[in-house]
């Protein structure tokens, strides 16, 4: 494994590793740790396939120390070390009716998305949006909804446009 400069040139090229043959090694390439301070890969050291910590020395320069296998279940080989981002969970809908109104509020953490109401739930329910800028009350955003103007019966969603 090899270490370039930041600007990405092809210049000043640092050797991590020892790994010197096809054999030993990470075929796809590595993670850094969140920390900078190993590597993570998929691949071979001495002919065992698995995950593996590389410790690094304190400028990120060199490996030192001896590689470490993370425990995996048997199967089959690992090539690819990743990660994954997995989708944010919807926000959760707070609905109070106080006097006069209706308060609907979420986490103001939740962008992105937009309000909707329909006085039927049924499918094919026309849903109207309420279009922000929604008012922000301490930690979440607020919508208030006066009495007069809500059918018998209201129903929200959040939804992302």
């Amino acid at each position: 494994m090899w270490k370039s400069e930041p600007s990405g040139g092809n210049t000043n090229w640092t050797h991590l590793t020892g790994f010197s043959d096809a054999t030993n090694g990470f075929l796809f390439g590595a993670l850094w740790s969140p920390e900078g301070d190993a590597l993570i890969g998929a691949g071979s050291i001495r002919g065992v396939n698995g995950l593996w910590i590389l410790p690094l020395n304190a400028t990120a320069t060199a490996c030192v120390g001896n590689p470490i296998r993370l425990p995996t279940t048997p199967g089959d080989l690992i090539d690819i070390a990743g990660s994954i981002r997995v989708g944010i969970a919807p926000p959760v809908l707070f609905i109070r009716h106080g006097p006069g109104e209706v308060v609907v509020f979420w986490n103001k953490d939740a962008r992105g998305f937009v309000l909707e109401t329909t006085p039927e739930f049924q499918p094919g329910a026309g849903w109207i949006s309420i279009n922000g800028p929604y008012t922000i009350n301490g930690g979440f955003n607020e919508v208030r909804i006066p009495d007069a103007n809500l059918s018998e019966a209201a129903f929200f969603r959040l939804i992302r446009p």
